[in-house]
């Protein structure tokens, strides 16, 4: 696993140094993936992490994702939004096991420094905006709203990277639209996240990474 560095600059008033991780896939055999996870965010001790969706499979067994966001809860605010395998698992059930967590598609975050997170596409675009994403093929969407930054993931189904070319990923990009890491959509740059996950779809030439935050 590897971090990809993003940087923006939006004018805050200070800062903001975060972690977007996502697709997790949490299943009860990804104790390991949780471990190596929480030695990655004690390395670059983020301001806040930011969960990109998808952060289960099943409607059962992940007590183990629980523990590790009630603890990660403990050290540094943790932020998300759902995906579409938490929505086919049970999104609503698995919001009840979260408390802790501030979801925000549900409402969006004003941070001090002026930084705001935004998870649904009506909540608003400003300047200093960043909206926190799952499935890539919505930053048209999010352009035409005005938001300067997109974070999204959503690329587990095609792991397997057989060449690149103009920024994408092949032969994913044949399939899905914006299949590669950045991009450029009018005002609205977005970074796209390959994910944590650690089993399956078996990655070939696919390395597993999160977004590693600086913004000004």
């Amino acid at each position: 696993m590897r971090p990809r560095r993003v940087t923006a600059r939006l004018g805050l008033q200070r800062p903001f140094r975060g972690v977007y991780l996502s697709d997790l896939h949490c299943a009860p055999w990804s104790g390991r993936m949780l471990r190596q996870l929480e030695r990655e965010l004690e390395r670059v001790a983020p301001q806040a992490l930011l969960l990109g969706g998808d952060l289960i499979d099943f409607p059962f067994g992940y007590q183990n994702l629980v523990d590790w966001v009630r603890g990660q809860c403990n050290r540094w605010p943790v932020l998300a939004v759902p995906g579409n395998h938490d929505r086919w698992a049970g999104e609503r059930r698995l919001k009840r096991h979260l408390p802790w967590v501030h979801w925000l598609d549900e409402a969006p975050l004003q941070l001090k420094n002026g930084l705001r997170l935004c998870g649904q596409i009506g909540q608003g675009a400003t300047p200093t905006s960043v909206f926190v994403g799952h499935e890539p093929n919505r930053v048209r969407a999010v352009a035409r709203a005005g938001f300067p930054l997109m974070l999204a993931g959503h690329l587990h189904g095609c792991q397997w990277i057989a060449f690149q070319r103009g920024g994408l990923d092949y032969p994913g990009a044949w399939f899905f639209a914006y299949h590669g890491c950045d991009f450029q959509v009018g005002p609205t740059t977005l970074h796209v996240s390959r994910g944590v996950s650690d089993t399956l779809p078996v990655r070939i030439h696919c390395a597993r990474d999160y977004l590693l935050l600086e913004i000004e």
